[in-house]
């Protein structure tokens, strides 16, 4: 049955390597010893955490039991409370990082076709009870599965776990029938841990409900993970619809599209949306998602709320949104420039304000001039200009004329703020200035400043085109 297991959930195949991570417990020897005996090409990987006393006697150990297979036995050494302290997580967390970390730069090294790991079905279990009480969606409570990527340690490199399947007991035994002798990790039933909570006192607890409480659970996520499957390759293909760009580090969102949706789309493509921003997020929970659905549905809402403790949502002009990390690269998205800079403005050129925007000018006659609703082209009677023309940074209390606003003034603080643009993009915002008075809020608004009429004969016409 493992056979079938491994070629058709797994999609390993007998002639290609797969790295076998290997702690030295039932599990893993289990899995490294079977892998072995059906034919697989296997190379073990043994990480030591340094956390425990005997892990190097274990390690030597996991060594010893690979020489007698004789397969190839790869070593890691990494020092967990001192990633933890850095880090500022938990052993847990750190132990995890480091470990998947060493483990995929082992199956790259190795040209692997998978990192093949020991989970069996009662972790299963243990997951899915553990999402429950962490208030995971149904996406949570499918647990994990035979076949998968886990980001950011690799997009190329499937991890996958032959025993998922597999009993606890039933390793127990084919270890005992195989005289394999694991290794005893005393701290796996240290109740410090949360897993092992749910390991020795939350499940003896179900069983007294219902007997077959672990095999009702282990069946509910193969059940919720085919349904996930499936509605997730459908909310994927409303993601083009609501999303209206993407780059480094951010979304911008269609608040009306959004809200068109039914609330199990909606929370699902919030979900999408988060773990795409931040892929080394483990737990995305309910809360937040309905933090994001309340901002994007509510239209009271404006703003920047935080979601995660660097993910934040922010409202825009048009109905939009924006979702964004703190590394979020917004010259992709609007033409912000270095604070210091302050350029001249030819007659007749281009200005590269960013890598993904331009400012090009040129004079024009006023027949050739066609009049249209577009932000990112500003025309100015050229005669009633006087050079130079600066390209800069706003300054603070700095001031200006919308056009059509009838004379009165506005604090380009106060129109960054009322048109909803995000606290991090203000300052670097370019403004088109002639002797220190605002022409145009590049892309956004002209001032009422040498406007065109019909005794203008020359025109200065400015666009800002996006490149790429």
């Amino acid at each position: 049955m493992l056979d079938r297991v491994a070629t058709q959930y797994c999609g390993l195949v007998k002639e290609k390597p797969v790295l076998v991570g290997v702690s030295g417990g039932p599990d893993s020897l289990c899995l490294l010893h079977s892998l072995k005996t059906l034919g697989f090409s296997v190379i073990a990987s043994h990480v030591n955490h340094q956390i425990r006393p005997e892990a190097g006697a274990e390690a030597e150990q996991v060594r010893l039991f690979c020489e007698r297979l004789e397969v190839p036995f790869l070593y890691h050494l990494v020092d967990v409370r001192d990633f933890s302290s850095k880090n500022k997580l938990s052993l847990e967390e750190s132990a995890r990082i480091l470990r998947y970390d060493c483990l995929m730069r082992s199956a790259k090294e190795v040209s692997a076709q998978a990192l093949a790991v020991a989970h069996q079905a009662d972790d299963q279990v243990e997951t899915l009870l553990m999402h429950i009480l962490r208030g995971a969606g149904a996406s949570g409570l499918k647990g994990m599965s035979y076949r998968s990527y886990i980001l950011p340690f690799s997009a190329d490199i499937p991890v996958v776990r032959p025993l998922l399947g597999v009993w606890r007991q039933e390793i127990l035994v084919y270890c005992q029938e195989y005289r394999i002798v694991p290794c005893q990790d005393e701290s796996n039933a240290d109740t410090v841990y949360f897993r092992n909570r749910i390991r020795h006192e939350l499940i003896p607890e179900l069983a007294t409900y219902n007997s077959r409480a672990s095999q009702h659970l282990w069946q509910l996520s193969q059940i919720i993970g085919e349904e996930d499957r499936y509605l997730q390759d459908s909310v994927k293909k409303y993601l083009t619809e609501i999303v209206e760009y993407r780059g480094t580090g951010f979304f911008t969102l269609d608040r009306q599209a959004f809200s068109d949706l039914d609330i199990v789309i909606q929370r699902r493509l919030v979900r999408l949306v988060l773990s795409t921003l931040r892929s080394n997020v483990r737990d995305i929970s309910m809360e937040q998602i309905e933090k994001v659905v309340l901002f994007l549905t509510d239209n009271s809402r404006h703003g920047e709320w935080q979601i995660m403790d660097d993910v934040h949502i922010a409202a825009l002009p048009k109905r939009q949104a924006l979702i964004f990390t703190d590394e979020a690269k917004f010259e992709e998205l609007w033409p912000l420039v270095d604070r210091k800079l302050l350029e001249v403005i030819s007659w007749s050129g281009e200005l590269q304000l960013n890598q993904s925007w331009k400012l090009r000018s040129q004079v024009m006659k006023r027949s050739e001039i066609e009049f249209h609703d577009n932000e990112n082209i500003a025309c100015f009677d050229l005669d009633r200009l006087k050079p130079p023309l600066t390209i800069a940074t706003r300054k603070t209390g700095e001031r200006f004329i919308p056009f059509g606003m009838s004379g009165h003034t506005m604090k380009l603080g106060d129109y960054f703020t009322n048109n909803h643009y995000p606290a991090k993009a203000r300052d670097c915002w370019p403004v088109l200035s002639m002797d220190e008075q605002v022409l145009w809020i590049v892309g956004l608004r002209r001032s009422s400043i040498a406007p065109i009429s019909e005794a203008t004969t020359r025109v200065l016409c400015l666009e800002l085109i996006r490149e790429g």
